[in-house]
């Protein structure tokens, strides 16, 4: 049975999902867990991480937004007892200013996660992040997988760069399963106790190997681990989790590509980058995702992302040319450019057009 989705979440509960991508770990949360990260961080390690660097960084970044109440403490001078006024009404946004001037998350087991203000005695409480915008942010295994394998660096192309997302919590997720070619040549499975060391992760050529080179596996996939009925509490499976894999990733990215299966050997040169109407077949119950995907083809092309280039491609629309714009998600879905620009909202910095640029190649760097 799935686990009702709420609207809202906490700052903790949307720490926990960035840590664990699991709606049952996040609705399993006990009030404490979901009011403060510290009580969390006790359940599942990599908690705080994914609040203080992840979550803060896209917030910082107007890659996502936050509610809150504007409150203002007062300590009882003959208790000592600080309690918090209220300075607003409704929950309001929290604007870009706070954010970019240094804003950042206090957590108190009672009161729970506040942002503190530079420079001001306030404080906003009650914090809220849209649960659709994270779980667009930092898609899940099953979101990334789709049910199929894919090369390593087509699954990691898909998550946020660092500080905002951590290949290693999704190469050592229990719903995966990261294999590669080892150095007998035979496709093994790539023990999750290999990532308790550094590794050396390749996503270009679609490698891991072990600090200083002593073992290898080349043509990396990670595939949906067999699905099994998790009995009891759902945290229990990620009590033992590592916080942080200690991961060193070289180079960047390939480009996503369903299409493109993994390298049959070690690599021999540089994956061949998408065009820009590369057609791909998407299926019509993951359009976030599939827009995602769509916009980090069009980005690894250099194609610079504009409204109209991502209404065309969401609706399938012909391009000026006559040729498909960056291949067809879904036709009629009758998405506004409203829910479209929402959705560039959520993307890397540099990938959309700033005002007056076209839809054209950028030079590479």
């Amino acid at each position: 049975m799935s686990e009702p989705i709420a609207l809202w979440w906490t700052i903790a509960q949307a720490a926990v999902w960035i840590r664990t991508r699991d709606l049952a770990a996040v609705a399993a949360l006990s009030p404490a867990e979901a009011r403060s990260l510290a009580v969390a961080t006790q359940s599942i390690p990599g908690v705080w991480t994914a609040a203080h660097r992840c979550l803060l960084e896209a917030l910082r970044r107007q890659h996502l937004e936050a509610r809150g109440t504007l409150v203002r403490p007062h300590d009882d001078a003959d208790t000592g007892e600080r309690t918090y006024r209220t300075l607003g009404g409704r929950p309001e946004w929290i604007s870009r200013e706070c954010w970019a001037s240094g804003g950042g998350f206090d957590d108190d087991p009672e009161d729970g996660v506040k942002v503190i203000i530079p420079g001001d005695t306030a404080r906003w409480s009650d914090l809220a992040v849209e649960a659709d915008a994270c779980r667009l942010r930092w898609p899940s295994p099953a979101s990334i997988l789709d049910g199929r394998p894919l090369p390593l660096g087509s699954a990691l192309g898909q998550l946020s760069r660092e500080p905002e997302d951590f290949d290693g919590w999704l190469l050592t997720h229990p719903d995966v399963v990261v294999t590669g070619i080892d150095g007998s040549g035979r496709r093994t499975p790539i023990d999750k106790g290999e990532f308790n060391a550094p590794l050396e992760v390749d996503p270009i050529h679609h490698t891991i190997r072990t600090e200083g080179g002593g073992r290898s596996w080349f043509a990396v996939i990670l595939q949906p681990a067999p699905e099994s009925s998790v009995e009891g509490n759902p945290l229990d499976r990620w009590r033992d989790a590592l916080a942080d894999p200690p991961l060193i990733t070289n180079g960047r990215p390939a480009p996503t590509d369903p299409a493109t299966g993994p390298l049959a050997g070690p690599p021999t040169g540089s994956p061949r980058a998408p065009t820009y109407a590369s057609p791909i077949t998407y299926s019509a119950d993951k359009v976030p995702e599939q827009f995602q995907e769509w916009a980090r083809a069009q980005h690894d092309a250099g194609i610079v992302i504009t409204a109209d280039n991502a209404e065309d491609a969401m609706r399938g629309a012909k391009g000026r040319n006559g040729h498909r714009s960056g291949g067809r998600l879904v036709h009629g879905t009758g998405l506004s450019r409203e829910t479209i620009r929402a959705w560039m909202k959520t993307l890397p910095d540099g990938w959309c057009a700033t005002r007056g640029e076209s839809p054209t190649r950028r030079k590479r760097q």
